[in-house]
């Protein structure tokens, strides 16, 4: 993908073979400016525990499997939006590096592939940030009921402990939601979980009443005690901080 006559960026792999951090994350991130955006949905701080992983290592988006290396890597992609203006998200929380299968392509349970210090970046880098990513990923050890991260309380309420910052749904449009969870559901699940903002494709089919749609699952939370006003304020201030 991308925009026509737009050049590609070196993977994250290549970055961490190549050096050069510094000068092609300052590059990226004025462009990123110059096209009129003010946020960068990056890093990638997953660990390359698994290099087959479809949607992560495969594709050569982590950095590493030391959480060191990414940790490092990480901050300077952020220390170079941030100098443009430019702000960012950690993902995909709590880790996407060991899954052996793609969220946008249906349920991702990473149970018995997670590892603890998939943790790690996010922890080190949170307060850098202010925002972070959350993914569409099962993990019973996390949360017991089987929810996708992007719709546990157990698994947000872990994550906001120590964390004060923008917490971001993954796309609502992949399999990994739509197959198990109507639109109108995931909304309601994540508002209660602790989400303070969804990323939606819009990508399939596109439907110019997105915006609407969400307003509308929205105020039906509100409504139906999903969600308390006083919650959508904390998140309104939340994301207030966050913006650049």
């Amino acid at each position: 993908g991308g925009l026509p006559g737009e050049r590609s960026w070196p993977s994250a792999a290549s970055v961490a073979a190549q050096g050069f951090a510094k000068e092609i994350y300052s590059s990226m991130a004025r462009r990123v400016a110059a096209l009129g955006f003010n946020v960068n949905f990056g890093p990638v701080v997953d660990l390359n525990i698994n290099p087959k992983s479809p949607v992560i290592g495969a594709l050569e988006r982590s950095y590493s499997p030391d959480p060191i290396l990414v940790q490092r890597l990480a901050s300077v992609f952020i220390s170079e939006h941030q100098r443009a203006g430019i702000t960012t998200a950690l993902k995909h929380y709590p880790g996407h590096g060991s899954s052996q299968i793609d969220s946008h392509k249906g349920f991702t349970d990473v149970s018995h592939t997670w590892q603890p210090e998939e943790l790690a970046p996010f922890v080190a880098l949170q307060n850098q940030t202010g925002a972070i990513m959350i993914g569409h990923l099962v993990h019973h050890g996390l949360d017991p009921n089987g929810l996708p991260a992007s719709l546990s309380k157990t698994i947000i309420d872990d994550l906001r402990e120590g964390f004060e910052g923008v917490i971001i749904s993954d796309d609502m449009e992949m399999r990994a939601i739509t197959d198990g969870y109507d639109f109108t559901q995931a909304v309601r699940l994540g508002l209660a979980a602790g989400l303070d903002l969804y990323i939606h494709a819009n990508a399939g089919p596109y439907r110019t009443d997105r915006v609407a749609l969400y307003h509308a699952a929205v105020r039906g939370a509100l409504e139906e005690g999903f969600v308390t006003e006083d919650d959508l304020h904390a998140k309104q201030q939340r994301i207030a901080r966050w913006k650049p």
